[in-house]
């Protein structure tokens, strides 16, 4: 089978390991110029990103909670997409690279993330990341995934009941490759927006972490092998 994976919040951590720590290095870069927050107001940043649909609407809510004019918010947004910054302890899906080892050897893995080319790049070409894994890595820096997903599947000849895309969320990784026929698997991590989704004739399979991704694809190729009966 081939099956094509999201990035943020699927194999790795981004909402409550990566975001944070760009968040914090955003708030101390800010004291030179000036702005100086207090531990209680990180706090409050942290807790608003956990709910916000990204970092970057967690930070527009913050700066206009503390009354912040119009261009001094785009100032502070452009240094902020300019940092380019990964923690130095681990942000991967625990088990990440059990999970990916055991499927690779007999499925053909992909790639589709969106974002920044070079800080998806950043977090790809760590090496402590499985890239070697992946046949195919595509990075879409805005709209949709569906022409990624599209040229993948026309790459690698699978039929699209042999396509599984797994991803956090639903109208960004899910939706698409609904549209193209292809299995979904739903990863009920990062954002919480995600979860209040209508998931009805969207998510295929519901899983809380990647050690349950092996079983949920051996049951799709039953599935798949039956149909063909």
């Amino acid at each position: 089978m081939l099956i094509v994976f999201d990035l943020d919040d699927t194999l790795i951590e981004t909402t409550f390991q990566i975001s944070p720590h760009k968040l914090k290095f955003l708030i101390e870069s800010l004291k030179d110029q000036g702005v100086c927050f207090q531990q209680k107001d990180l706090d409050l940043l942290f807790r608003i990103n956990q709910g916000a649909v990204g970092s970057e609407e967690a930070l527009l809510e913050f700066l206009e909670l503390h009354s912040f004019e119009s261009e001094k918010i785009k100032q502070i947004f452009k240094l902020f997409r300019s940092q380019h910054i990964l923690p130095e302890f681990s942000f991967f899906m625990p088990n990440l690279h059990k999970v990916i080892d055991l499927l690779s050897k007999e499925h053909q893995l992909s790639l589709v993330t969106r974002g920044q080319v070079s800080y998806q790049s950043m977090k790809i070409d760590k090496k402590e990341f499985p890239k070697e894994k992946f046949k195919e890595i595509i990075i879409v820096e805005q709209g949709s995934k569906i022409k990624a997903y599209k040229e993948i599947q026309k790459k690698s000849y699978f039929s699209p009941f042999d396509v599984v895309v797994v991803g956090d969320r639903i109208h960004a990784d899910l939706v698409p490759a609904k549209r193209l026929g292809f299995q979904t698997i739903h990863v009920k991590t990062g954002r919480k927006e995600a979860h209040m989704i209508e998931k009805e004739m969207i998510v295929d399979y519901q899983i809380c972490s990647l050690n349950e991704l092996s079983a949920i694809i051996q049951d799709i190729q039953i599935k798949n092998f039956l149909r063909l009966l």
